[in-house]
């Protein structure tokens, strides 16, 4: 299913131009009618892109578009690893090809050539070594702190994780009786009003 169109007549001498980003990679990405010569970086894509994948993935857009042979490409991308720069001149070439030729915007915008991928990195967690998902105390969270839990609710549900509903108990229980939460020997403590 390709969506195939003639080039813009009298397009030889100018490039199209189309940014890509894809996780912490940003790719600049020119296109202009050729004979098929393909570089990232300076070097030609397939010493560029050693995993078939990211080397599919960066010439996809051209073999949807049946224009691998018909256009020369030159892409830079910077920041991030291989895998995000492979999504990222995807992205770029993509935009540059529907500049290059507007009948193909439809095509590429519908088969999802044109949608930024917006899965980013997790942030670290402060304290952590990965940025991975972290279970944190009943304390840390932030309605404990604008609810104020009593010091002894605190005391006795501190160090496990308690059930939502739990949670949402001791919520509708709690009175506003602290002002905020205060560093003490290493945890967390109630200053009570």
């Amino acid at each position: 299913m390709s969506s195939t169109a003639s080039p813009v007549e009298g397009t030889v001498k100018t490039w199209f131009y189309g940014t890509g980003r894809r996780k912490e990679s940003v790719a600049r990405v020119f296109i202009r009618l050729g004979s098929g010569k393909y570089q990232v970086n300076g070097r030609d894509v397939e010493d560029y892109f050693k995993n078939v994948a990211w080397k599919n993935a960066a010439i996809e857009p051209l073999k949807f578009t049946d224009t691998l042979n018909q256009v020369d490409v030159m892409a830079t991308a910077k920041g991030g690893g291989a895998g995000g720069q492979s999504g990222a001149v995807r992205m770029g070439l993509s935009r540059a090809l529907a500049r290059f030729n507007a009948e193909l915007r439809h095509g590429l915008r519908k088969n999802g050539f044109l949608t930024r991928d917006s899965r980013m990195k997790e942030v670290r967690a402060k304290g952590s070594a990965k940025a991975l998902p972290v279970q944190q105390a009943l304390v840390s969270k932030p309605w404990a702190a604008r609810a104020g839990l009593r010091a002894a609710r605190v005391s006795q549900i501190h160090g496990r994780q308690g059930s939502r509903q739990e949670a949402a108990l001791l919520r509708r229980q709690v009175r506003r009786s602290c002002k905020r939460l205060i560093p003490e020997e290493g945890r967390w403590r109630l200053k009570l009003r």
